[in-house]
């Protein structure tokens, strides 16, 4: 656990529906630039939030070489449902037009406290810039990371159904990782595959003691388990894989072998910051990942905000993400103010921190099952149903995004 200066005043009330009653930008005459990149969950919930403030006195530039944001929680399942795919991907063409954002379809090369570099060459001056480029996954299906296609939202949809496809027409599939992806994912394809009367023998391999022990209870994690087994999952426990050439895989610990048409491995996320270690290598921990401060700040920088799972603060938590729009739409507007009136770093008391909020965790097994998990108890009824059912797609509005006809 890194060592954290408290930046941020005990004494600041939390943040309210009133809080845009507490704090204008009166004396900002000029405009102020902010560069927000990445234009996933977190980097929209940003843009949202600050909207919410400036009073139209910020020029906001997206750099995102993708289209579209993609609601990353619904990737397991897009490639075996058509309405997921389509609705999991929202356009960022008339959502950036709404806001008033103009958005660069590229990527950074290289970042300083003032200026972006785009692959392009193009240089992107800022005053203040929030980092949002999320994680990558190592599987492409799962669509994290920079897209390896053209970063269209049509590229996006044929990349998940070609990997439905593939995926239903195999035998056999090995999934190895038994957090959320992987336990949700095995539970998808299992499931599918046999409403299609094509079963494919699935197996999870997992190096812990139980599922998804980093996020929920051990009790929780057992009913987990015993929904994938009903479905016919075959679960190993404490062992990890290595997958060889000839498309076998081998258990370490155990020395089996398992003969797999698909391998698909979801052990974890990948961070995207390696624009960021030239300049900001004192912010990165040990794995790569940015040490972001409870007000959203980058490690020892004033003018430099991360929100998102690229980030070490509320990391791999879309809803808290959405939680935390007026958050970090309110710190923005405090630094920009404190750099116009020329009075950097803003007095910490005028900052926000974060709200952690509560601890909510649903696992879906198959498109009929699942776990909802919180401090108090869990439920195998009403949020995973909801979650089969409309996979959460409500953030869309959170997000402020039109409604596509």
């Amino acid at each position: 656990m890194r060592q954290e200066t408290e930046l941020c005043d005990d004494l600041i009330p939390k943040v309210t529906g009133a809080i845009d009653l507490l704090y204008d930008n009166e004396l900002r005459e000029e405009m102020s630039t902010v560069l927000v990149i990445g234009g996933g969950v977190g980097g929209c919930s940003a843009i949202v939030g600050l909207r919410k403030f400036d009073k139209g006195k910020t020029d906001i530039i997206l750099v995102d070489p993708k289209d579209h944001c993609e609601i990353f929680w619904a990737a397991y399942r897009s490639p075996f449902e058509d309405w997921v795919a389509k609705d999991s991907l929202a356009s960022l063409g008339a959502w950036s037009k709404k806001h008033k954002v103009k958005h660069v379809r590229s990527y950074v090369v290289k970042l300083t406290r003032r200026e972006a570099t785009l692959q392009n060459g193009e240089v992107i001056a800022f005053d203040v810039c929030v980092v949002a480029t999320g994680a990558a996954d190592k599987s492409a299906m799962m669509g994290r990371g920079l897209p390896s296609g053209d970063g269209t939202r049509e590229s996006r949809l044929k990349e998940m159904k070609e990997a439905g496809d593939r995926i239903m027409n195999s035998n056999s599939v090995a999934i190895v990782g038994g957090g959320f992806i992987g336990c949700e994912l095995a539970g998808d394809i299992s499931a599918y595959s046999k409403q299609r009367n094509q079963p494919v023998s699935v197996t999870l391999v997992h190096s812990g003691a139980s599922l998804c022990h980093h996020e929920i209870s051990q009790k929780a994690s057992k009913m987990v388990q015993k929904k994938l087994e009903k479905l016919g999952v075959k679960v190993i426990l404490n062992d990890k894989a290595d997958k060889k050439p000839n498309g076998t895989v081998v258990l370490k610990h155990s020395g089996d072998t398992l003969v797999a048409d698909e391998v698909i491995y979801t052990t974890g996320l990948l961070p995207v910051n390696g624009f960021l270690e030239e300049c900001f290598e004192a912010s990165l921990n040990q794995q790569g990942w940015i040490e972001t401060d409870d007000c959203f700040r980058m490690k020892g920088e004033a003018n430099m905000f991360c929100i998102g799972d690229c980030s070490t603060l509320l990391a791999n938590a879309g809803n808290k993400y959405l939680n935390n729009m007026k958050v970090i739409g309110k710190n923005l507007i405090v630094t920009l103010d404190a750099i116009a009136n020329g009075c950097m770093p803003p007095k910490e008391a005028r900052l926000v921190k974060a709200k952690e909020g509560l601890d909510v965790a649903v696992v879906t097994v198959g498109n009929k099952e699942g776990v909802a998990w919180t401090p108090v108890g869990h439920s195998q009824f009403l949020l995973p149903s909801l979650k089969n059912k409309t996979m959460f797609f409500h953030a869309k509005g959170q997000l402020e995004f039109p409604k596509e006809r």
